[in-house]
């Protein structure tokens, strides 16, 4: 059987890019930093006992990268790298000079896409975000009714799986101003069984279903909530029955 694989990636302001050949990438931005510890909750989880993490590890390839902006986050910049310029809008054309790490991530993902014995699944960005609550998630639009469907299934197993996920905060947009975000960039690159989206999670709390109390993120929490989402990546690969 071919191979899924998912890409983490985790950014400037912090972010995680999730492919399924799963392809993660964190820590865009410094004021995202707390982004990392979901993102340790992740790997910490895949490389378990657990057996939804033995599932995971027996249908998915996962590719993280652990910074996209170190030198920024090193500083203290809130969004930009050393050089000034906000990663998450440079997907389109990313300079070897001076966006080096984006380069690169973006020509190991054209090299999946382009290899037939890969299929490159999911594309996650996650990032930390410092006004809204809970966990909710940004995807594109499609002229296609079909793909529309398919691309808001995952959004609602989250919602289903993970206490601190907001599907009713989750949007789908193809605003100018996000053109060169991963999201919207892989969106229109990968072909249509693939799945690219950006994963927010507040700086501060949650609210769960039915309260009205926020519930503070901690690194437990966080821990928790993100082992749960790999959850709904296990109901993704197998089914519903699987």
């Amino acid at each position: 059987m071919q191979p899924q694989f998912c890409v983490l990636l985790c950014g400037s302001v912090l972010s995680l890019q999730f492919l399924l050949k799963v392809k993660t990438t964190r820590a865009v931005a410094k004021a995202e930093e707390e982004k990392e510890v979901p993102v340790q909750g992740v790997i910490d989880f895949l490389v378990s006992e657990h057996p939804i993490a033995q599932v995971l590890r027996d249908h998915v390839v996962f590719k993280i990268v652990p910074m996209l902006n170190p030198d920024g986050v090193y500083l203290g910049n809130y969004r930009c790298s050393l050089m000034g310029f906000d990663l998450n809008r440079h997907w389109q054309e990313p300079s070897l000079w001076a966006h080096p790490t984006l380069h690169a991530v973006k020509q190991l993902i054209v090299q999946m896409n382009q290899d037939p014995k890969v299929s490159l699944e999911f594309y996650i960005d996650v990032h930390a975000h410092s006004t809204m609550m809970n966990g909710f998630m940004y995807g594109n639009v499609f002229e296609e009714e079909e793909r529309v469907q398919r691309q808001a299934v995952f959004p609602r197993l989250l919602c289903h799986n993970a206490p601190d996920f907001s599907f009713s905060s989750t949007s789908f947009n193809r605003d100018v101003v996000k053109a060169g975000t991963g999201r919207r960039f892989l969106g229109g690159l990968l072909d249509d069984s693939s799945y690219c989206y950006t994963l927010e999670v507040s700086f501060y709390s949650y609210i769960m279903a039915g309260s009205s109390a926020p519930v503070p993120y901690t690194e437990d929490t966080y821990d928790t909530v993100e082992q749960k989402k790999l959850s709904s990546s296990k109901s993704m690969v197998q089914g519903p029955g699987g």
